[in-house]
């Protein structure tokens, strides 16, 4: 399970998010109104972290180099 978390690939995205949030939701407050636009945003940021989960469970799956050599 420890393989999941890698610092890079949580920081990049949390800062995705942010960006998401911050530049999403303005935008769309003003189209569909206010509790849509949470709505939506909040759908996004979800998209964000089960691609991140996805991308973690098949990268973990993939076997290092040093594994392959036995060390």
């Amino acid at each position: 399970m420890s393989k999941y978390f890698n610092k890079y690939w949580i920081a990049a995205s949390i800062l995705l998010s942010l960006d998401f949030a911050v530049l999403f939701y303005p935008v769309a407050a003003e189209r569909v109104g206010h509790l849509k636009a949470i709505g939506f945003t909040m759908a996004g940021l979800a998209v964000i972290w089960i691609v991140y989960v996805i991308r973690a469970m098949i990268f973990s799956r993939i076997p290092s180099k040093r594994n392959k050599s036995g060390k």
